[in-house]
């Protein structure tokens, strides 16, 4: 009886280890009621170029362990992870961007884990990006009057799903919103063109989904009260000097060096010619800290062209340029100080100021003498005025030191021209003198806000102890703003919209005056100053979520 007691249990570890061998080789999906079936879906049957939609695989039933499903069918494979015992997972796909309406089509691929049907695919219409075009190249109007804008989708008819669009200006403030599709194609809207209007002015339309700017033109703003600017009216001892770049490229580098003994920086105004034919030089100029200014492409007489040719000759310099160096010129000097108010509008629009000079020190001429030049060039020259020079005048050894040398003397610091003039709202006289809008105010941040404290809230302190007092540390520098805003913003700081840029030390232990970040103070949309940011003390004690405490 023992044998046979002994026989049955080792039959019955066998049927057990048997069972065991048996239950692990089999297919999960016998215990999950039959086999399991994917399908793959789309969060939508059609979408906008460049937009995000989702590519979702749902199961019958839930899987015992983590399955991995793979879509084919885009760029690359795609992957969607299912964790155990869930019914489905999703993956984000980014549309592609087409000119014409184009189906993006995904299949999901068979898996060990689950079954495929045929029909285990997803088709997603894509829509062409918006065709928007405005009715002309540039237009034209003048400061304070009322322009009005058309445009249009050249392919709304392909566009069977309402796409949000803007109206913006150049920098981005939105003017008016619409929605492109089969039944609204063309658009108009009246811009107000204010009085103190920044150049470059320009409009724009941009796409609402994506962010991407579907079409643009700029605005020529005709200002008479702004013709070009020969002398800034200041009391700092700062003079300008420009040297004209046109055709040669004689004395350029002698210029530099002989600046360097001065600590001087100036502005070199240069030429299509020069750019294609001194493309190195260009590159040097700006290397060693000199302004580069516009002197057009073909050294023309601009107030004989046409708008559009004078558009031209100034924007073809600006784009060589930004392609050596990689900004744009802010001011141009017309050829032989030949322009007109049109002139100067279109250069205006391209992002130049119009910049004549006070004194042309005449040493293009190689009749004068170098006593004639340096008197012209030093004689009643003071704060504000701005030179005329050229880079390959024939007496430039004989004349530059004493020029500077007498600069010097008088206690003048010699700047680009950019630096001299004002970059707020201004107005030019008749002679050509720019001053500061008599609106303004000049104001530096510690006399606006530098008595007043911030708060930030500190990341893992208690919520009754998550204000941290911050003073703000701001740069000397100051800036022209209209007076009524800044007598609003000392009445009540709140004003002052403030945004906050901070590393990790916001969330660990912090002492008093330690600089945590930077922070920018903004008002109607526009930056007015920016500052360091230091930790205050307090009366109250920080604790962190690590146990870390600090006190304030």
């Amino acid at each position: 009886m023992a044998s046979v007691s002994s026989f049955n249990q080792k039959r019955m570890l066998a049927l057990i280890l048997l069972f065991v061998l048996v239950f692990s080789s089999l297919d999960w999906r016998v215990f999950a009621g039959g086999s399991v079936t994917a399908t793959l879906k789309a969060s939508a049957d059609t979408v906008h170029s460049g937009t995000t939609y989702t590519l979702r695989v749902e199961l019958s039933s839930a899987c015992a362990s983590d399955v991995k499903a793979e879509i084919t069918g885009g760029k690359e494979a795609l992957t969607v992870d299912i964790p155990a015992g869930q019914t489905e997972g999703s993956v984000e796909v980014k549309a592609g961007s087409y000119s014409k309406a184009k189906t993006e089509s995904y299949a999901l691929q068979k898996n060990g884990a689950f079954d495929v049907p045929d029909n285990a695919k997803a088709n997603v219409k894509v829509l062409p990006k918006p065709a928007m075009t405005f009715n002309a190249s540039f237009l034209m109007i003048s400061a304070g009057r009322n322009l009005k804008v058309y445009f249009k989708c050249r392919n709304a008819d392909q566009i069977s799903v309402g796409l949000p669009i803007s109206l913006r200006t150049k920098d981005g403030k939105i003017l008016e919103k619409y929605t492109v599709d089969e039944k609204h194609s063309s658009f108009q809207h009246t811009v107000k063109i204010e009085k103190n209007w920044k150049f470059p002015y320009g409009l724009k339309v941009v796409n609402e989904l994506t962010g991407a700017e579907c079409a643009s033109i700029p605005v020529m703003v005709s200002d008479v009260g702004k013709p070009g600017i020969r002398r800034v009216d200041t009391t700092e001892k700062k003079i300008a000097l420009g040297f004209d770049c046109g055709y040669n490229n004689v004395y350029t580098d002698y210029i530099m060096d002989t600046l360097d003994e001065y600590d001087a920086k100036v502005t070199f105004f240069v030429t299509g010619f020069f750019c294609k034919g001194f493309p190195d030089q260009l590159k040097k100029i700006h290397e060693r800290g000199h302004e580069i200014g516009n002197h057009t492409m073909n050294h023309l007489r601009m107030n004989e062209l046409d708008a559009q040719k004078v558009y031209s000759e100034i924007q073809g310099v600006n784009d060589m340029v930004h392609d050596a160096i990689g900004i744009y010129p802010k001011i141009m000097r017309p050829p032989y100080g030949a322009a007109s108010t049109s002139v100067i509008a279109i250069s205006r629009m391209a992002g130049c100021e119009t910049v004549y000079w006070t004194e042309d020190s005449y040493d293009w001429d190689p009749d004068k003498t170098a006593d004639y030049i340096i008197n012209r060039a030093t004689k009643n020259m003071g704060e504000g005025c701005i030179l005329l020079f050229h880079n390959s005048a024939p007496k430039t050894k004989q004349t530059l030191h004493k020029i500077l040398d007498d600069y010097k003397s008088k206690g003048l610091k010699i700047v680009p021209v950019s630096e001299l003039l004002y970059d707020c709202n201004y107005t030019v006289n008749a002679k050509g003198l720019q001053q500061p809008d008599p609106d303004l105010e000049q104001v530096t941040g510690e006399q606006l806000l530098g008595g007043r404290n911030f708060t930030v809230n500190v990341t893992g302190a208690p919520a009754d102890q998550s204000e941290l007092s911050l003073k703000p540390k701001f740069a000397e520098e100051s800036i022209r703003r209209n007076k009524d805003d800044i007598a609003r913003i000392k009445a009540d700081p709140t004003l002052m919209q403030v945004s906050y840029e901070f590393g990790e030390q916001v969330s660990a232990p912090i002492k008093a005056g330690d600089t945590l970040g930077k922070a920018t103070f903004s008002y109607d949309n526009e930056v007015w100053f920016t500052a360091d940011m230091t930790a205050q003390f307090g009366s109250k004690r920080y604790c962190f979520a690590d146990r870390r405490c600090v006190r304030f």
